[in-house]
């Protein structure tokens, strides 16, 4: 039997269902750019259910395929999966981490 998730891993878990398998080239994030540079590119993501406000996505490319990407929320960063150049499709992490 599985641990029971707090609320804020439930949330979590909630947006990450939202941003699973999705083409980043297709979702035509905005970008930042006051706080972008480089390989460390901040968008306006989604707006969720009845948010006022749109998700802040925080994309770290590094020099050869990959994209990380968090969600910024809750004072802290989390972790919400990857993108490859070629596909650019999100796959979204769900395994909880210790």
């Amino acid at each position: 039997m599985g641990e029971k998730m707090t609320l804020a891993e439930t949330r979590l878990e909630i947006i990450k269902k939202t941003y699973d398998r999705l083409d980043t080239k297709r979702l035509r994030l905005e970008r930042i750019k006051d706080v972008s540079c480089y390989n460390y590119n901040f968008y306006v993501g989604r707006k969720r259910l009845a948010r006022a406000v749109c998700d802040i996505l925080l994309g770290i490319s590094d020099d050869d395929r990959e994209t990380e990407w968090w969600i910024i929320g809750n004072h802290k960063p989390q972790l919400l999966g990857y993108s490859d150049v070629e596909d650019e499709i999100l796959e979204v992490v769900f395994e909880r981490r210790c």
